[in-house]
């Protein structure tokens, strides 16, 4: 099953800061052996952000979105999520006393914009994702084959919704709906998955080169049980060997396996 992560705002496309959200979801989709195929950074501009909902809409089964869901006027996912799929938007109440409650508890008056946090896209297929510790709630929404969720850009907000709603969710969902059946629902489940789990680690190496290190592993993990992956971060050189099996147990196994395999060969480096 396909992944996409989408991240909105244009202080991510102008370099003001470094988009860290990409990494912190691409790492929680790995832990359910999603594979991320695609990673794509938009402007605060709705029709490039329609553009990038549609694309994603026809060729991924979960797509991840990150940003936009603020009271601001160049906050704009929701309208423009619900706009590409000719959705309508409709206050959730019980958002909006959440959001109440939030200011109320941290002492501060809440403006009127805020009201627009409360807003969601119409349809029995929309689910909203609570936010305890901040005032942008999230949603899921499936639109074909792709399911959307839309959480906010802060990345403990972030963080702590991915980790409490969004995981749990694709995994109950979706994924153990394909244990029992072989297939997942909807038009994704057209291709039936196998439910694997994921273990990997990271070796540090110094004082050998990236193609040598290539050179002296040729013929470790090739047997497609473990990949291996390089990555330079001068003066270190990082291997990492990434498992998967039907149990914890198994993958730990085979992630010893070739670990113990690349310590005999490179020695005291």
């Amino acid at each position: 099953m396909i992944a996409e992560i989408i991240t909105i705002g244009d202080e991510l496309l102008r370099g003001e800061i470094v988009d860290s959200n990409k990494a912190r979801i691409a790492e929680r989709l790995l832990l359910l052996d999603l594979e991320c195929r695609y990673q794509v950074s938009v402007l605060d501009d709705s029709a490039d952000m329609q553009d990038a909902f549609r694309r994603a809409a026809g060729r991924s089964d979960f797509v991840l979105v990150s940003g936009g869901l603020g009271p601001t006027r160049d906050d704009m996912t929701t309208e423009v999520l619900a706009e590409t799929f000719g959705r309508e938007t409709e206050l959730h109440e019980e958002s909006l006393a959440a959001i109440e409650a939030f200011f109320s508890r941290v002492g501060r008056r809440m403006a009127d914009v805020n009201r627009k946090q409360a807003y969601f896209p119409t349809g029995a297929d929309v689910d909203v994702l609570r936010n305890p510790i901040g005032t942008a709630p999230g949603f899921s929404l499936r639109e074909g084959r792709a399911v959307f969720f839309a959480m906010p850009g802060v990345p403990r907000e972030l963080d702590l919704m991915m980790d409490e709603q969004v995981l749990p969710r694709i995994e109950a969902d979706f994924l153990l709906q394909a244990d029992e059946t072989g297939r997942s629902p909807g038009e994704a489940g057209q291709r039936g998955i196998e439910r694997r789990v994921v273990r990997a680690v990271l070796l540090r190496t110094f004082g050998m080169g990236e193609s040598t290190l290539e050179a002296e592993l040729m013929d470790l993990a090739r047997d497609g049980e473990v990949d291996l992956g390089y990555r330079t971060s001068f003066p270190d050189n990082f291997l990492r060997p990434v498992a998967r099996a039907k149990t914890g147990e198994g993958a730990d196994a085979r992630i010893g396996q070739v670990s113990e395999a690349i310590r005999a060969r490179l020695g005291p480096i």
